[in-house]
């Protein structure tokens, strides 16, 4: 029932939720080309390894705990949220679509997440 709180507000139809939620339970086995190339260089990689190394130490994996991670990272790096966030949004989901990214890593778990993120930084060197 989460799944479907966070899907709502983005989707028309069951059909529509359905096809937007495969990520929730399926891994990724594809990414979306163009937004890998707009979002993803070689300083992507560098903000993805900060991050799963802020993620792994993080003991309350709550949507809340995540977003200050997320946070504190945009805020290291000097960068704006949404630079954080997309590279963060296509490793999880494939695209630039979904719910609000600390509720998506949330709701796909700790373990998940951080071997997704992991999975976009080797993906990321072979560009």
């Amino acid at each position: 029932t989460d799944i479907i709180i966070a899907q709502r507000e983005r989707c028309k139809t069951l059909k529509e939720m359905a096809e937007r939620s495969r990520y929730f339970y399926e891994e990724i086995k594809t990414y979306d080309e163009a937004a890998m190339k707009k979002h993803f260089s070689a300083e992507t990689a560098e903000l993805l390894h900060q991050l799963v190394d802020a993620l792994t130490a993080l003991s309350d994996w709550s949507a809340a705990a995540i977003h200050q991670v997320i946070i504190a990272i945009s805020e290291r790096l000097n960068v704006k949220l949404g630079q954080v966030a997309q590279p963060i949004r296509i490793a999880m989901t494939g695209s630039t679509i979904s719910p609000p990214i600390d509720i998506t890593l949330q709701l796909i778990g700790k373990d998940r997440s951080i071997n997704r993120l992991m999975k976009a930084i080797n993906y990321t060197k072979a560009l």
